[in-house]
């Protein structure tokens, strides 16, 4: 089959959903014997990122912004589709054509626009409120990362049949692994941390609960000699977090630090060297942070929240979001607790080794081949 990946979301800095569609291209790279799959991506896409086998085809420079990107896609993607007669197109962004004559396998990371609009940008309430309920109905499969968006979907788009539904669980990358302590020293040094320190990792944005996390940090400060070390990039509404951050920080002089943005290929020494992780998040429609950790051999603190409590399992040490004093409490104990801590360790290897790449890059090839045979392609 002749399958197009639109790949136009890789571009700027990399969070989940861009690190998920790397990563599955990477993963499909075992593939191209059996099938002729081609990435869309943007005109400065690094072309060595790419694994061999897989063809690219540049988007124009018109599409390098949000909305050249999305005019892109709903106008001139679909024509180009049929002109070079593709077999399939994988949609791994939410959203797929609004007109296609094609099948189309959809990716929906999570329904947050849908479920929560208060923790997302006015711009993509709307585009992702018009848009991704009619791209999930009209999807011949919807793939999703966990059996939590799955329910979230039954509930939010009327008539959604769930046989379309497929739970396929994203892949820890190999690169997280227990650095050496060569590797972890030489972090510690680049970013000045002498002492033991908490790691939060994820953008500055209103659902990862830094706030809350921060004033846990600050009651309990006094009983542990820890840093606590949060990083990255500033996201939306970033600027009032931030504040409220530096009121705590400002009470805590030298114990918070704020990293900004790390990029990849330091963080598993950055995840190794922490206590603990502690990703007490509102919402995550799967949750790579604590499996990254875990892989890495560091301790997990996670919320009730979402999909984390399904992907974690019983390798990490759950708090339920509530007050901030029982995050604090936890933080104590588990800092205090090195028997849970090394336990802890042993279950998210073993948990973590569980979610590969090469795995959902398996179930996605097939449902590109269960989409093709259904309609004559395959």
């Amino acid at each position: 089959m002749r399958v197009a990946i639109d790949a136009m979301l890789l571009q700027g800095r990399f969070s989940g959903v861009e690190w998920s569609i790397l990563n599955l291209l990477r993963a499909l790279g075992a593939y191209t014997d059996k099938h002729n799959l081609v990435g869309f991506v943007p005109g400065n896409f690094d072309a060595e990122l790419m694994p061999e086998g897989i063809q690219i085809q540049r988007g124009p420079a018109a599409a390098a912004g949000r909305v050249g990107r999305i005019l892109w896609e709903q106008m001139r993607l679909p024509g180009l589709l049929t002109r070079e007669e593709f077999d399939i197109l994988h949609a791994p962004g939410y959203v797929m054509p609004w007109r296609l004559g094609i099948p189309a396998v959809l990716t929906v990371y999570d329904i947050l626009a849908l479920t929560h609009p208060r923790w997302c940008k006015a711009s993509n309430v709307w585009h992702y409120g018009l848009m991704m309920p009619r791209s999930i109905r009209r999807a011949a499969r919807v793939v999703v990362p966990s059996a939590y968006v799955a329910s979230q979907i039954l509930k939010c788009v009327p008539n959604m049949p769930e046989d379309k539904l497929r739970v396929v669980p994203l892949g820890v990358e190999s690169a997280f692994r227990p650095a050496t302590p060569d590797e972890v020293e030489k972090t510690r040094d680049r970013y000045q941390l002498t002492e033991p320190y908490l790691l939060c990792v994820g953008n500055i944005e209103p659902k990862k609960n830094l706030i809350a996390t921060v004033q846990a940090f600050e009651a309990v400060a006094d009983c542990i000699p820890h840093r606590l070390v949060i990083a990255g990039a500033m996201g939306w509404r970033a600027g009032k977090i931030m504040r409220r951050f530096q009121q705590v920080a400002d009470r805590l002089p030298g114990r918070i630090l704020h990293l900004g943005y790390v990029p990849q290929q330091s963080l598993a020494a950055l995840y190794t060297g922490a206590e603990l992780c502690i990703h007490w998040s509102l919402f995550e429609g799967f949750g790579l942070v604590p499996l990254e950790a875990m892989a890495c051999g560091t301790p997990v603190i996670a919320s009730d929240q979402g999909a984390l409590p399904e992907v974690a399992g019983d390798a990490a040490e759950v708090v339920p979001i509530g007050e901030p004093a029982a995050l604090g409490e936890a933080i104590v104990r588990l800092v205090s607790d090195e028997g849970r801590r090394q336990e802890l360790v042993s279950k998210g290897l073993e948990r973590s080794a569980m979610y590969s790449w090469a795995r959902h890059a398996s179930e996605v090839v097939k449902i590109y081949e269960e989409v093709g045979g259904e309609s004559g392609r395959a």
